[in-house]
């Protein structure tokens, strides 16, 4: 049993994902973890486009709230409208005059009393 568990382990071993306690052969599944990559591109202060967007948490004419890579994003201003939301390939634009963006750490907004908290700070 210990031959064909340091056999495994010499070819585990390569990929940092096995090991062997006890005599038994145990395989770890180890998530990599994935790059956080965020790109904001503001236009005259009126097309804005966010790359690295997980989800559009609410939005209205005032105030885009979007959950991203980085964090989640407010983004108020005048006339604000979505020209371009795709979640597959994580791209949002946005369209208006744009006065502020702003992020908030998740768990920090998570903890500050929700979707209403953020929106009326």
């Amino acid at each position: 049993m210990l031959v064909i568990c340091m056999f495994y382990m010499v070819h585990a071993y390569k990929s940092d994902r096995a090991s062997c306690v006890g005599g038994k052969f145990v395989i770890e599944d180890k998530k990599v973890a994935k790059p956080r990559i965020q790109n904001l591109i503001l236009e005259n202060r009126e097309k804005l486009s966010i790359s690295g967007v997980i989800d559009v948490e609410s939005f209205n004419d005032e105030c885009v709230i979007a959950d991203t890579e980085l964090g989640m994003l407010i983004i108020k201003g005048i006339d604000l409208h979505i020209n371009k939301l795709n979640i597959d390939s994580s791209e949002l634009g946005i369209e208006g005059d744009i006065i502020s963006c702003e992020y908030s750490d998740r768990e920090g907004s998570r903890r500050g009393g929700g979707f209403f908290a953020r929106l009326f700070k």
